[in-house]
């Protein structure tokens, strides 16, 4: 058992060895067999809130055993080739069910316990803590201090005890060995004491080590201002408050997969004189991964009234209309647009002035365009505005005795302001 560890260490060492060449700034995770509702949930959170931190979100299949260092190995490799800066996979730590996050470069592993939620908001609340984690780790890097300058102030010191070793034997040849008992105070940031500047050699060498002991003097002396002067510069640097206190821009809205909008709208006929107020309802259902949405709308509202004389002529319109959109977000923003058609039920009714009254019915098709802005204001909540066009087929005409009593006209513009809420 020790040596497969051992072979099994060694193998994970060798790909770790040239792990930082082939890093980069993917995320990669890694879905079990059959791709659970998890696993999904997930992989969409993780796309939507890195997509403003420039990572793409790469997916494999792969089974998900306890984590040693053979799996590590293998979900290292996985890693590298797909050029991951983190392999993502769901796991249990014995206890409890995690999200495991292995760093390609440093091999750090960590473990991101998942919150016991449903599966939508446990999704969004791991991608919000690995993102949290990425621009931790992103910060960190940003604000490492630069690599120390070679060879300043105290350290100084150290290359110059060879040349102290050299310059003595060829100033000093039948010093006794107490002469290299020297050499270690040179090293040190103190000026050397009294006591210990090398009597002996002074005694024996005669006139030589006079002009030698200056140059062992000025090293020691001069190391010390140097020492001094130069250690507050690292504090310096260090202490940037500026770089430190960066708010993180406002993460992506959560997707959703039904959303019901309310809003007052304003029809507006051929003939103005049919404007209508109406109250409308929407029901959207986005596509799942794709930025497409299906819109249901209906719309109630005003009877205006208009008529040739003698007579009152009330036109009430219901229309259904049903819309396919493309959808893009950025931020708290929202911008829809796409085909609209709709069925539009019409009712009309006559009066005249002699007591007789009269009604009619007929259907009518619409076939234009929608336009949607929205603007987060809350979690869940979003302000929209929708424009809509369209031509009716066929175009109506109500006739009283003969006489034209009112007219839509070939098309149709209507303007609404609202709200959307996403339900789920």
């Amino acid at each position: 058992m020790r040596i497969a560890l051992a072979a099994a260490l060694v193998s994970f060492a060798s790909l770790a060895s040239s792990s930082s060449a082939a890093t980069g700034r993917n995320l990669l995770l890694l879905e079990r067999p059959g791709a659970p509702a998890e696993d999904e949930a997930l992989l969409d959170a993780l796309r939507i809130y890195s997509s403003d931190l420039d990572r793409a979100v790469a997916v494999a299949t792969q089974a998900p055993p306890p984590p040693g260092v053979e799996d590590l190995a293998e979900r290292l490799a996985a890693g590298r080739r797909a050029g991951a800066e983190v392999v993502l996979w769901l796991g249990s730590d014995g206890e409890h069910e995690v999200l495991f996050a292995l760093f390609v470069d440093t091999l750090e592993l960590r473990s991101l316990p998942v919150p016991s939620s449903a599966t939508e908001a446990r999704a969004r609340t791991l991608a919000l803590k690995l993102r949290a984690l990425l621009e931790a780790r992103r910060a960190a890097a940003a604000n490492a201090p630069p690599a120390p300058a070679p060879a300043t102030g105290a350290n100084a010191a150290a290359p110059a005890t060879p040349t102290i070793a050299n310059t003595a034997p060829s100033t000093i040849a039948p010093a006794p060995p107490a002469t290299v008992a020297t050499a270690p105070p040179a090293t040190s940031a103190k000026p050397p004491s009294p006591t210990s500047a090398n009597p002996s050699t002074a005694t024996s060498a005669g006139a030589s080590p006079p002009t030698s002991a200056p140059p062992i003097a000025a090293p020691s002396s001069a190391a010390g201002p140097a020492a001094t002067s130069t250690a507050p510069a690292p504090a310096r640097s260090s202490a940037s408050p500026t770089i430190e206190v960066r708010r993180a821009p406002s993460p992506p809205q959560p997707p959703s997969r039904l959303e019901i909008g309310v809003g007052y709208l304003l029809g507006v006929p051929t003939d103005p004189r049919l404007l209508s107020h109406d109250a409308v309802a929407r029901l959207i259902a986005p596509l799942g991964r794709l930025p497409l949405a299906l819109a249901l709308d209906v719309a109630a509202g005003s009877r205006p009234t208009v008529g040739p004389p003698g007579y009152h002529v009330t036109v009430y319109d219901v229309p259904i209309g049903l819309s396919l959109v493309g959808r893009l977000r950025r931020g708290r923003w929202l911008l829809a647009a796409g085909p609209r058609a709709s069925v539009h039920v019409w009712s009309a009714g006559a009066d005249a002035a002699d007591g007789r009254s009269g009604a009619a019915h007929t259907v009518s098709a619409g076939l234009g365009a929608l336009a949607e802005a929205r603007l987060a204001i809350a979690s869940r909540v979003d302000a929209a505005l929708t424009v809509t066009g369209e031509a009716l087929v066929p175009q109506q005409r109500f006739t009283v005795d003969g006489a034209d009593g009112a007219s839509p006209g070939p098309f149709l513009f209507s303007a609404s302001l609202g709200l959307v809420v996403r339900l789920f």
